[in-house]
């Protein structure tokens, strides 16, 4: 990773900025403007191509692993080990929280490839604003057809407005 960062009077900013992972490569900005309240984040990348085997999956895992035998949980402790989680979920998706935050992130990859493979190619924005959080549009092409999707969730005093949509 390597960028040109400076502090200014809107904040703090990083200028041609760039992500080499093996052959993948993304050039981007972003800019912290902290002149606004809540403070304003703005960040955008852009990959020529991303070639699927410089990232190395086999070991990862979205879960913790822990060395030797699972441990078996009684009913009580599941429930609360859900509850637990769901209460930090809750937090982070609150309107306090959303509330909180102002940010815009854009991606756009040109060629999505593993090995010599050519898979597509796919454009996402991802938004919090005004308490709201909005993932897409995402647009993904592949040989054959492609996909546009967005999902937004709202959270309000009494519930939650949340939208999906998904064009094939």
């Amino acid at each position: 990773l390597a960028g040109r960062f400076r502090i200014g009077p809107q904040g703090y900013e990083v200028r041609d900025s760039r992500l080499r992972i093996g052959d993948s490569v993304a050039d981007g900005k972003g800019l912290l403007d902290t002149t606004v309240t809540p403070p304003r984040l703005e960040a955008s990348l852009r990959a020529e191509q991303v070639q699927l085997d410089d990232f190395d999956f086999r070991t990862w895992s979205p879960f913790e692993t822990k060395a030797g035998p699972p441990t078996q949980l009684t009913v009580q402790e599941a429930r609360a080990a859900a509850s637990a989680g769901s209460e930090t979920v809750q937090a982070l998706l609150s309107p306090q929280a959303l509330g909180r935050q102002d940010a815009l992130v854009t991606l756009a990859v040109d060629r999505v490839l593993s090995g010599a493979d050519r898979l597509g190619d796919g454009r996402l924005t991802a938004r919090v604003q005004n308490g709201r959080a909005e993932f897409g549009p995402v647009t993904v092409n592949i040989p054959g057809g492609s996909a546009l999707m967005s999902l937004a969730y709202a959270p309000e005093a009494d519930g939650v407005q949340v939208a999906a949509r998904i064009g094939i």
